[in-house]
């Protein structure tokens, strides 16, 4: 109830939390496969006790059993969590940067596990994009026409409505690293000015935006980024 009066009060419109790293819907290890589906639930069911409307979830990973079995069981067991939960938060699946065993750093590889999951709960499947990871997948997004060229094969192979949430970092190291390091705005790899155009897209007016750079107390940073992609 508190958490409730203080978001009323603090005007914010959208929040979107993150689940656990530990959870991993893909594993071949049954033990820990059926820990990440309890834990999955039970951040499911936080989420609608707090009124929060996304929940963003790292895809997991197929730790040696293959690409094609690992986006398989992370489809079913979306499937199971979704079905056993009831409410109306949305698990928004995020791009991963392709380390080690890694699902889902290709919009293909998202795009089988959403075409995958039962359809009496794919309404409550979407997708979240992360600047950092696409671009250490291999992804280009250096000039205004790379740009533009990454948001046609998104919606080609995605739909760009279903995306629900977009983290906006920079990367540490080049593209096509597959390692997920994230880099204060305009200090990284990626250019500021291809960056600022996530935010000033009006295809993506009604997506949030969330910064996931570096901060040493969590306010110094976003508000030095947040008024550099407002100037």
């Amino acid at each position: 109830e508190a958490f409730k009066q203080k978001r009323a009060e603090s005007g914010v419109a959208v929040i979107v939390a993150h689940a656990a790293y530990l959870i991993n819907l893909g594993a071949s290890d049954a033990a820990v496969e059926k820990k990440s589906i309890a834990s999955l639930r039970e951040e499911l069911l936080r989420c609608d006790q707090l009124g929060i409307e996304y929940l963003v979830l790292h895809p997991g990973s197929h730790t040696g059993a293959g690409m094609k079995a690992g986006i398989a069981k992370i489809a079913t067991n979306i499937s199971q969590v979704l079905a056993a939960t009831p409410g109306k938060v949305t698990l928004v699946l995020e791009t991963a940067a392709g380390q080690g065993t890694n699902v889902g750093s290709t919009f293909e590889e998202l795009r089988a596990i959403y075409d995958a999951c039962d359809r009496a709960i794919i309404g409550r499947v979407k997708f979240c994009l992360d600047t950092c990871h696409i671009f250490a997948a291999g992804y280009a997004i250096t000039t205004p026409s790379e740009y533009e060229q990454l948001w046609h094969t998104f919606d080609q192979v995605v739909g760009i409505e279903k995306l629900a949430v977009i983290h906006l970092n920079d990367s540490k190291l080049p593209r096509g690293s597959r390692r997920d390091r994230h880099e204060n705005l305009g200090k990284g790899a990626i250019p500021f000015q291809v960056l600022r155009l996530f935010a000033y897209d009006q295809r993506l007016a009604t997506v949030p935006i969330i910064l996931e750079t570096p901060s040493e107390d969590g306010l110094t940073e976003y508000t030095h980024e947040l008024a550099l992609l407002r100037e």
